[in-house]
């Protein structure tokens, strides 16, 4: 069985909306809040480390770089499931994206 990633776009810019709260703890444990909706998501460890990147930078590639760097996945492997996380985000309302210069 073959596994296709779809590699994030590089020139997207990706922003946590005012309406999204997040905190991360001392054991890196984070939780992600929709004050509109006062849905509380928890993340895991990876997907933590995913959402603190895009948090700090905006940045698809920064956040599969972070991914790489911590668990020793593949660039390609990385890019795709950073791929599949912001998609998941973007449709909970939880990150916006937008094309063009940052």
């Amino acid at each position: 069985m073959a596994f296709f990633y779809q590699t994030p776009d590089m020139d997207e810019s990706l922003a946590v909306p005012e309406h999204v709260q997040y905190v991360t703890d001392e054991a890196a444990q984070s939780v992600v809040m929709d004050t509109r909706t006062g849905r509380i998501f928890g993340l895991d460890n990876s997907a933590g480390v995913i959402w603190r990147a895009l948090a700090d930078t905006g940045s698809a590639s920064a956040a599969a770089a972070a991914v790489t760097a911590r668990y020793g996945l593949s660039a390609e492997r990385a890019a795709g499931d950073v791929a599949t996380f912001v998609d998941q985000l973007v449709s909970a309302g939880l990150l916006t994206r937008s094309t063009g210069p940052r």
